[in-house]
């Protein structure tokens, strides 16, 4: 028997990211407060519940160079939880990039606090290459702690040589798999996975356009059966393994783009009991901004003015209140998308309430070769022979006649402003 173990959990905290939103006043992200506030509100939870563990499993920063002010406000969140008494610990993620002899990365970094003379139970565990590592918590429980970074394929197979690529990802993945059975066998005390890596069968979102090259996968029956629980980072997706209810992905601790558009987004909580199984694993949902795409498509062929059309659908829209959107029109004839008033639509959205327009798509027919009827067309002059081209391809009288003015300019060798 041992003391029950509270643990928060949290993943791919993605700070600094700047997709959207543009920069603020100071030169960091706009997003960025986002993000923080969301990490702040597990913080402010685990020492709340008086937690014993709290669990980053991966990606902390954007970039494995992130700038000093974002650093700064990430190690104050973690100073909060080592003078509460909690122990932190945190696995490598593919964001945080490698460490070795050459070069540190983020976690090098933060392992300097593992040495320090910390509050009571107060400590942090850094896991930047597999291992593990045994902890006593505040209230006098052991845990072993079993830290899976992020896996390289170089680093599963240093001597892979000239092997064909199937047999590369095939080869990566048992080592994968031999390397967390090594770490996870059974002892007296309880242990808890922290991972940064790909199970199959786990939804996947926006991380599949932010990671290059093979992943190695694993599947949730290659978790040991000897692990309390399994606290997986990587996907942002959060939710339980299919099949598997003691492992769970976090999830990224807010939305990274529209790829994650409806997804809820948390943080976890869990309990170990004093026999040292998982009792609860809880997520937490928290308030996130939303990503919002907005479509207009089907407008009639007589339809005088598609952009007052669009602006009552937005305006009698779903709220756009601090959102991120994205609108897309469809138009019906090429005479709708060269009338289309965009200032006055991104007007709208901004009035609406929307926070951000990450994008307005616009799709419509070709105007057609409209000039094949024309006459002697190989024999008229270059002037006349562009007028004619130009009225066919562009249904706005004032463009055209911007366009062809531009084009004899041109002709002439004249520079164009």
């Amino acid at each position: 028997m041992t003391a029950t173990i509270r643990g928060v959990a949290v993943a791919d905290l993605h700070l600094g990211i700047d997709n959207v939103g543009g920069l603020d006043e100071s030169g960091s992200p706009r997003r960025l407060k986002d993000f923080l506030d969301n990490f702040e509100r597990a913080v402010a939870h685990a020492i709340e519940i008086e937690a014993h563990l709290f669990i980053i499993a991966g990606d902390i920063f954007k970039h494995r160079n992130p700038p000093q002010r974002t650093l700064y406000l990430f190690l104050y969140q973690l100073r909060q939880l080592v003078e509460a008494g909690i122990t932190v610990a945190i696995a490598r993620g593919n964001h945080e990039g490698d460490s070795d002899i050459f070069r540190a990365n983020v976690l090098d970094t933060i392992s300097l606090l593992e040495t320090a003379d910390l509050p009571a139970g107060g400590q942090v565990v850094t896991f930047n290459h597999p291992r593990r590592e045994l902890v006593r918590l505040r209230n006098g429980a052991d845990v072993d702690l079993i830290g899976i970074p992020w896996p390289r394929v170089r680093n599963l197979l240093p001597a892979m040589g000239d092997m064909p690529y199937d047999e590369v990802c095939a080869a990566a993945d048992a080592a994968l798999r031999s390397r967390i059975a090594d770490l996870c066998k059974p002892t007296d005390h309880p242990q808890i996975l922290i991972a940064h890596l790909a199970v199959a069968g786990a939804d996947q979102g926006s991380e599949r356009w932010m990671t290059l090259g093979y992943e190695p996968t694993i599947t949730p029956r290659d978790i040991p059966t000897a692990v309390a629980v399994a606290v997986c980072g990587h996907y942002h997706h959060g939710g339980f393994l299919i099949g598997h209810p003691v492992a769970f992905y976090c999830g990224s601790i807010a939305r990274i783009d529209f790829g994650e558009e409806g997804q809820d987004k948390m943080f976890w909580t869990f309990e170990i009991d004093g026999d040292g199984a998982l009792a609860t694993a809880t997520p937490h949902i928290i308030p996130d901004r939303p990503f919002t795409t907005i479509g207009f498509t089907d407008f009639a062929a007589d339809v005088g003015d598609v952009t007052d059309a669009v602006i009552a659908g937005i305006e009698s829209g779903p709220s756009l209140e601090g959102a991120v959107v994205r609108l897309g029109v469809r138009f019906t004839t090429a005479e709708q998308a060269a009338a289309f008033d965009e200032p006055r639509v991104r007007a709208a959205l901004l009035g609406a309430g929307a926070w951000w327009i990450a994008g307005l798509l616009r799709e419509a027919p070709d105007a057609g070769r409209r000039w094949e009827n024309i006459e002697n067309v190989e024999a008229m002059e270059a002037p006349d022979a562009l007028w004619w081209f130009l009225v066919a391809k562009e249904p706005d009288e004032t463009r055209c006649r911007r366009l062809w003015t531009a084009g004899l300019e041109l002709m002439a060798g004249r520079p164009v402003d």
